[in-house]
C-alpha cells in the first residue's frame, strides 16, 4: 500500500493480480491496470504522481502510469536481478528493494537514471546473512530505511502452523541510513546491534565490527546498521 500526494490510496492485489487506487474521499476501489501484472508486491508512487512502481514477484518491477494503464519495465540488463521483490520503496532517485523467496535473499538499492525509467547501479544492503532470514517489508523514515529480518515465514505452513521439525528465533527491526554510503566493494563496519533484552531481562547494547558478506554470505554488508529486538 502506498499514497499518492493527495492522499489516495494505491494497492495490490498478490493473488488476483490487480492494482487498486482509494480516492482520498471515496469509499469504493477503482483499479488502474490492464492485467499486466502476475503477483505484483508493495507499491511506491513516483515524485510525479503519475507514476506507480510495482514489483512483480514472477516478472520484475514495472512502471505504471495511472493515466494511461500502460506498463513499462525496468530493464535487467543481464546484470539486475529484480524479481522476487516483496517490498519496495522510493528515495529520492533510489528504489530500496526486499527480495525474499529467492536465493540469495537480500535488501538491494538500485539506482534510477534521469528518466526514472531505467537502473543505472546497484548496492547490496544485506544479503543471505545469517540473522537476516526471510525478510520482509520496510519503510523509509526520514534519511533512513527500516525493515524486517528473519520474518519467520518460511517457518510456517500454507496454515500459518510451524512446519514440524522447525524452530523460531525472534524477529527483528533493522535501520539502515541511507545517507551512509554503501559499498559492496569494501569491507563494512556493523556499528550498533541494539536490543530490548538478553537471556536475563536486561537491556543491552553491544557494538561489533563484521566485514562485508563473503562468498557464504554470512556476515552483513550495512554501515550505520541498527538492529532492534524483542526478547
Amino acid at each position: 500500500m502506498a499514497l499518492t500526494k493527495e492522499g489516495d490510496v494505491i494497492v495490490s492485489d498478490g493473488d488476483g493480480g490487480g492494482i487498486y487506487r482509494l480516492p482520498f474521499n471515496g469509499e469504493h476501489l477503482k483499479r488502474i491496470d490492464n492485467g499486466d501484472f502476475m503477483s505484483p508486491q508493495t507499491v511506491a508512487v513516483a515524485a510525479d504522481g503519475v507514476h506507480v512502481y510495482v514489483p512483480d514477484y514472477v516478472r520484475g518491477i514495472g512502471v505504471l502510469d495511472i493515466a494511461t494503464k500502460q506498463v513499462r519495465w525496468l530493464s535487467m540488463r543481464g546484470r539486475f536481478a529484480l524479481n522476487g521483490a516483496d517490498g519496495l520503496y522510493l528515495a529520492g532517485n533510489r528504489l530500496i528493494v526486499v527480495q525474499n523467496g529467492l536465493s540469495p535473499q537480500r535488501i538491494a538499492v538500485f539506482t534510477l537514471d534521469a528518466s526514472g525509467m531505467g537502473i543505472v547501479a546497484e548496492r547490496i544492503v544485506e544479503r543471505s546473512t545469517k540473522s537476516l532470514g526471510t525478510p520482509t517489508h520496510g519503510v523509509v523514515v526520514g534519511s533512513d530505511f527500516y525493515y524486517i529480518a528473519n520474518s519467520g515465514w518460511d517457518a510456517l505452513d500454507e496454515r500459518g502452523r510451524l512446519k514440524p521439525g522447525t524452530t523460531m528465533s525472534d524477529p527483528t527491526v533493522r535501520r539502515v541510513s541511507l545517507q551512509s554510503p554503501i559499498r559492496s566493494s569494501r569491507p563494512a563496519k556493523l556499528h550498533a546491534v541494539i536490543s530490548s533484552g538478553d537471556s536475563t531481562g536486561k537491556n543491552r547494547i553491544e557494538r561489533s565490527s563484521a566485514r562485508r558478506a563473503g562468498p557464504q554470505g554470512n556476515d552483513p554488508c550495512v554501515p550505520c546498521l541498527a538492529q532492534i529486538s524483542r526478547p
